[in-house]
């Protein structure tokens, strides 16, 4: 998958509602987030983006056993790396979008766990599309202006710096440092409702 930064994530999936590179199922991406809406899809990914890659521990369920159980998971264990592979493009955007913010600002209680900055990531997607009255954008920065709700709200109990880092990177001057963040944190409730 080809490097793209974060505006260019943000336009392609959000804005054009496709994938960054074709994919062989013809999907858009609010598919390939969702699958039919159901909540299935939904847990079956998050369970298969925890599971590790192999295992020398017999009878360990892995991403590679799950694949080969069925024609269904087969093609199911396709699109979830699809999804991973989009989740790793987004982390890197985000990580990349200011190196030294990273370094300035260091929180000791963040956890720096890829997978769950990837599960974060997910459920912040899935319900920024499936938003019910998501108005209709115009550019980019309208997105990241809404996104911004969802990053700070969206499955509060995921402690991960990717939430600080992906504020950060949706609106640098209002977000410059970690006490930005602590006070927007601390002033807006995490149960909302958009209009």
């Amino acid at each position: 998958m080809k490097k793209i930064n974060f505006n260019q994530f943000l336009q392609t999936t959000i804005l054009e509602n496709s994938t960054i590179e074709p994919n062989e199922f013809d999907l858009t991406f609010a598919e390939l987030i969702c699958g039919k809406n159901s909540k299935t899809y939904k847990h079956q990914f998050i369970n298969y983006l925890k599971l590790p890659q192999k295992s020398n521990i017999k009878n360990k369920q892995t991403k590679e056993i799950f694949a080969k159980s069925s024609e269904e998971n087969k093609e199911l264990a396709a699109k979830f790396n699809l999804i991973i592979q989009h989740l790793t493009a987004l982390q890197t955007a985000i990580d990349n979008f200011d190196i030294l913010f990273i370094i300035n600002c260091k929180v000791e209680n963040i956890s720096t766990s890829s997978k769950k900055a990837q599960i974060l990531l997910y459920w912040i997607l899935e319900q920024f599309i499936t938003w019910k009255q998501k108005p209709h954008f115009n550019n980019v920065e309208e997105v990241k202006f809404s996104l911004i709700y969802f990053i700070n709200r969206v499955k509060p109990e995921i402690d991960n710096y990717i939430r600080e880092m992906a504020l950060h990177a949706c609106n640098p001057e209002r977000f410059a440092s970690i006490n930005d963040i602590q006070k927007f944190q601390k002033i807006s409730s995490r149960t909302f409702a958009l209009a």
